[in-house]
């Protein structure tokens, strides 16, 4: 298996891997100087969505990695979901002061 998609973030949304996946920005986020490089302040009213088909499915095997600095709790980090239906797939997320993760295979229309 070989590396699918790599995004910086440093100022742009474009992706390293060599595979084309660049994200497009949603709203505004801040462009902040980080410790190694540039990164984006997220709001909460804001994102950077990369709209691709990679030909993942539920049974493939990944690995999804963030670098997270914030305050805010009930946050997803990262989230991936199927194109053909928005409701299902993987996120990472914050709660209570801890990460956590969610993997949806079939949505009912009341999980959380």
């Amino acid at each position: 298996m070989a590396l699918v998609g790599h995004w910086k973030l440093d100022g742009n949304a474009l992706d390293s891997s060599g595979n084309g996946l660049d994200g497009s920005l949603v709203g505004s986020p801040v462009v902040k100087s980080g410790i190694i490089s540039d990164c984006y302040n997220f709001d909460g009213s804001n994102s950077i969505e990369i709209n691709h088909d990679t030909g993942f499915t539920a049974n493939s095997k990944f690995t999804m990695c963030a670098w997270y600095k914030g305050t805010d709790t009930g946050t997803a980090l990262l989230s991936l979901n199927y194109i053909s239906d928005p409701h299902t797939g993987i996120d990472i997320y914050t709660s209570g002061g801890e990460v956590g993760s969610h993997i949806i295979s079939s949505w009912s229309g009341d999980a959380i």
